[in-house]
This record gives structure tokens, sequence and C-alpha cells, in this order.
């Protein structure tokens, strides 16, 4: 690293002789930044010395923060259980709705066969199962369509 000397002199001294005629200041800036709830050790005790009282001040209320967001994050973590338990019981529920409707068709169209309606009952039948066909299939595309989309990640 460099050594480098730095002159300051106020307006009106007398320069020196090899900055003839240069009136230019030099100005040294120093920033300090940190990351985190709480500033370092040494800006803490500063603030306890302008005003006593306030580093615990700070310290207090870095503390009540994480609470909070320990709160949200547990408040997030539960909605989302509730939300998938919910969506697996709508999904149950909806297929034993399915199955009561498709046999209770079923058992239908074999009554409608057995009581002479043959061609009733049979068509009755081939549509109960291209329905469920078409159901199947379907679901299957959008699963697979909704697997190949990327998700835009926040």
């Amino acid at each position: 690293m460099a050594d480098s000397k730095v002159e300051r002199t106020s307006p009106g001294e007398e320069q020196p002789d090899d900055s003839a005629g240069d009136l230019s200041q030099i100005s040294i800036e120093r920033h300090q930044f940190y990351q985190g709830p709480l500033p370092p050790p040494q800006s803490l005790a500063e603030y306890e010395k302008i005003l006593p009282g306030l580093a615990q001040t700070i310290v207090d209320t870095a503390q009540k923060e994480q609470d909070s967001r320990h709160q949200t994050t547990h408040y997030e973590q539960e909605t989302e259980r509730k939300f998938f338990r919910h969506a697996a019981i709508k999904t149950y529920l909806g297929q034993i709705g399915a199955f009561v409707i498709v046999m209770t068709t079923l058992v239908g169209c074999i009554g409608l066969i057995k009581d002479g309606h043959s061609v009733v009952g049979i068509a009755g039948i081939v549509t109960a199962l291209v329905a469920l066909s078409a159901v199947f299939i379907v679901g299957k595309l959008l699963k697979a369509n909704e697997a190949s989309e990327p998700t835009d990640a926040a």
C-alpha cells in the first residue's frame, strides 16, 4: 500500500511552493455500513454515551422485530399446512362423489338392461366410461402442463 501525505490548508494560508496556484482542497469521507438488526458494539456504546438507555432501547426493538418475524413465519407455515390438508380432503371428497355417481349410473344402466332396455342401458354404460376416461385424461394433461411450465420465484 502506498503512503500518501495529506496537507490541509485553510483559505488565506500561504500555499507551499510545489502547488503554486492550486487552491483545491482535499476532503476525506468515511462511510461505515453494517448489516443486521443491531449496529456494531462500538456504535451502541457511542449511542449510549449520547443518550443513556438508548442502546438498550435499540436492542429491545431488535428483539421485538425478531419475535415478530418468528410469529409471522410460524403463521405462514401453519396456513400452508392447513391449505394442503384442505386440498387433500377436497380431492378425496371429489373422488368419493365421482365414485358414487358412476356406481349409481352403472347400477341404473344394469337395471335398464335387465328390464329389456338393453340399447339404452349399454349406451348409459358406454357414456359413463367415456366420461370417466375423459376426466382422467384431461386431469393427466393438466398436471403435465403445470409441471412443464416454469414457476415465478419471487
